[in-house]
């Protein structure tokens, strides 16, 4: 297998993974009846949609054989993330897991 095919290969699980969080969080988030539960399970969803955001990026970089650079920052704090895409790639708006899986493959 292609070194570039196994990393897309890996983001593509890290992203699916990060989608399972982000609809556990978020469905928690709405069936809880605690103010305080509901407001952590919410950042949680929000925390999670960033890291698939941030994994996303990676992948349309690898994909695209485009440069990205990453700041040397931790990773607790949001990334800043520059990525040359070529203008014809549309950013994905769906926070569906099927529209947004197809927008990578």
């Amino acid at each position: 297998m292609e070194q570039n095919q196994e990393i897309l290969d890996g983001l593509k699980t890290a992203m699916e993974a990060e989608l399972t969080g982000f609809n556990f969080y978020k469905m928690a988030a709405e069936n809880v009846t605690d103010p305080r539960a509901k407001e952590t399970f919410a950042k949680m969803a929000e925390e999670e949609m960033g890291h698939f955001k941030y994994l996303r990026h990676q992948y349309q970089s690898v994909y695209w054989k485009t440069e990205i650079m990453i700041s040397p920052k931790p990773l607790s704090k949001k990334p800043e993330i520059k990525v040359k895409v070529p203008s014809s790639v549309p950013p994905s708006k769906s926070a569906s897991k099927t529209a947004i899986m197809r927008s990578v493959s």
